[in-house]
């Protein structure tokens, strides 16, 4: 649907919905237009998206009954859309009324969800929802990677892996995701560019930074299948790769691939063989199954 183009849904007030949301406390909810009601949770600072802009959130969905019906928790990494684009209107709206870093929750109106239709089978028809949104990132369209030089590009890639760092280091660890996705998502089509050798280059280990960051992520939050898909992304750049080997190693130890585990671990002497200390408690868990 297109946000000027909504339907009109007279019974979405606040007596209705305090029967339908009964697990929600409208103390100090404000209606926004004709379509949500929106409640501030942590209030945000600087800037507001505006048309066209790049958002990055973390949002969880409810239905009237208070049951979760999607989450990025549940899809394992942030969300990021842009304004006036397909997403749904419903997130776009209640985003475009967020200042960056602001974490609120809404009341959306099924005219700018799912409408008289619903989604089969796991969206009834006429379907008002709560979401829960945070706002984690906003850059303007002039901010795109298209618009942006290489050079600068690595730039910004290396001060959000600085900002990934610090989140990571407080245990952040959905917010360092989003710093790490947004950086690689600068690298987006540079495959296409024509670059430097030293841009390649640049590119390509900014990338295996990146991508081994996220693994670490992954890891600590015992995502280990996102552990393993993200350490064979660095390992197509540079199978040699050390970390990446021994993290993906862990993840299918975790997981008892074992065989999997030791060929990765085994790459891990391999490429470097002073490594062994570092490998000893890992290969001492593999005989405990009799793999070595």
């Amino acid at each position: 649907d297109n946000i000027d183009n909504i339907d009109n849904n007279n019974d979405f007030n606040l007596a209705n919905l305090q029967t339908q949301f009964t697990f929600i406390d409208f103390k100090n909810w404000t209606k926004l237009g004709n379509k949500l009601f929106k409640n501030i949770i942590n209030e945000g600072s600087e800037c507001k998206p505006t048309t066209e802009s790049w958002c990055t959130i973390e949002y969880t969905t409810k239905f009237s009954n208070g049951c979760i019906f999607d989450s990025t928790e549940n899809q394992g990494s942030p969300y990021r859309f842009q304004i006036g684009s397909s997403t749904l209107p419903a997130i776009q709206i209640a985003t475009s009324s967020m200042f960056l870093h602001e974490k609120s929750e809404f009341i959306v109106s099924t005219d700018i969800a799912y409408g008289k239709l619903g989604c089969p089978p796991i969206i009834p028809p006429n379907s008002n929802l709560y979401y829960q949104i945070e706002l984690l990132n906003t850059t303007k369209n002039n901010d795109s990677p298209k618009n942006i030089s290489i050079k600068h590009r690595i730039t910004r890639a290396n001060e959000l892996i600085d900002e990934g760092n610090s989140c990571y280091k407080r245990k952040a660890y959905r917010q360092a995701i989003a710093k790490y996705n947004q950086a690689i998502s600068l690298f987006a089509g540079a495959h296409n560019e024509e670059l430097t050798l030293e841009e390649s280059f640049a590119i390509k280990n900014t990338s295996i930074r990146l991508y081994n960051n996220l693994a670490l992520c992954f890891f600590q939050k015992k995502d280990f299948s996102k552990t393993i898909t993200t350490c064979e992304k660095v390992l197509k750049i540079n199978h040699q790769d050390l970390k990446a080997n021994l993290r993906i190693g862990d993840a299918y130890l975790e997981i008892k691939e074992f065989e999997k585990a030791k060929y990765h671990f085994e790459n891990v002497l391999k490429y470097d063989s002073t490594q062994f200390k570092l490998l000893k408690i890992r290969f001492d868990k593999l005989k405990q199954f009799e793999i070595i």
